[in-house]
C-alpha cells in the first residue's frame, strides 16, 4: 500500500505554495504515495492562479489542470491524481497576504 504522505505548504507569502502544487502535478507521485496538502486552501488557489497564467505564457509548460479538495481529516482524502487534498488549516486571510514579505 502506498504511504500517506503529509505536505505542509510552507510561508503562504513564499515560493512553498506554488513548489507544493507543482511537485503534485506530477502524476507518478501519486503512483508512489498519497500525498494530503496541510496548510490554507485560499493560498493554494490563489498560487494555482498564478502558476496557470505563468504556464499560458510560457511554450511548452505543465498544464496546470488541477483541483483542490478540501478535507477536515485524512480519511476525507480521494488521493486522484489531478486533485490536490488540502487539510485546509484557514490561518491566512487572503486579502492580507503580502507575497513576497515574510509572514
Amino acid at each position: 500500500m502506498r504511504p500517506i504522505i503529509g505536505i505542509t505548504m510552507g510561508d503562504p507569502a513564499g515560493i512553498g505554495p506554488e513548489i507544493t502544487i507543482r511537485a503534485l502535478s506530477v502524476k507518478r507521485i501519486y503512483e508512489k504515495t498519497r500525498p494530503v496538502v496541510i496548510g490554507d486552501l485560499c493560498v493554494l488557489e490563489k498560487a494555482l492562479t498564478v502558476l496557470k497564467k505563468t504556464a499560458s505564457e510560457i511554450s511548452g509548460a505543465e498544464n496546470y489542470n488541477l483541483k483542490f479538495h478540501r478535507i477536515t481529516s485524512v480519511d476525507e482524502a480521494l488521493f486522484v491524481y489531478g486533485t490536490i487534498d488540502v487539510l485546509d488549516i484557514g490561518l491566512v486571510d487572503i486579502d492580507q497576504l503580502k507575497i513576497g514579505e515574510v509572514s
